[in-house]
């Protein structure tokens, strides 16, 4: 799944929402997006549509790439700890100044495990 890339010079730069569900009664979305505060990192975001979830039910795993490198992602799905309606997560570190983009996974609860959606790929961010 992806979107068309797009040169982006700005500090973010964001996927389409990519919406799925109902999962166990739940719809929901995600966003894969850049962002550059002091560092680049990849970021993804998942959202309940259908409100707050309870605790481990929504998982993400942010990745970030330069160029078509893979550059950094978290070692596993990180999850909500807590009842929310959602939540995101950064990769930690960069791999230099380059072009990079976000394209990460999410993960729903379904009863008695775990349904995965990749996000849509993120515009390229220059930093």
């Amino acid at each position: 799944m992806g979107v068309g890339v797009t040169a982006a010079y700005a500090s973010s730069a964001y996927s389409a929402y990519g919406y799925y569900g109902p999962i166990n009664g739940k719809n929901y979305r995600n966003q894969a997006y850049v962002s550059a505060p002091s560092y680049i990192q990849g970021r993804t975001s998942a959202e309940s549509l259908s409100g707050t979830v309870g605790g481990g039910w929504m998982g993400v795993l942010p990745r970030l790439y330069k160029g078509t490198a893979l550059c950094k992602q978290t070692s596993d799905y990180i999850y909500n700890g807590s009842p929310a309606v959602g939540f995101d997560a950064p990769t930690s570190g960069d791999c230099g100044h380059g072009t990079y983009h976000s394209y990460g996974a999410t993960a729903a609860w379904n009863g008695s495990g775990y349904n995965y959606v990749y996000t849509f790929t993120s515009p390229n961010l220059t930093w």
